[in-house]
């Protein structure tokens, strides 16, 4: 797997606190919201979200350093 480049903006969040992923009820329906170096995503799908928390956990721990 070749290793990707954090932007110095970024770098420093990405050790600080872990990825979090919720269920939350909408009233357009249920959304999943992804947490991750103070970037809040929303997906209407729950893979998407779940591909976008694995790449999160994965710069969290440090692959892509």
């Amino acid at each position: 797997m070749s290793k990707r480049h954090i932007p110095e903006c970024i770098s420093p969040m990405v050790g600080s606190t872990p990825p979090t992923m919720q269920q939350v009820q909408a009233t357009s329906g249920t959304i999943w919201r992804v947490t991750f170096a103070g970037i809040t995503r929303e997906h209407r799908q729950q893979w998407q979200a779940e591909i976008y928390y694995q790449q999160a956990m994965d710069a969290y721990n440090g692959l892509f350093k």
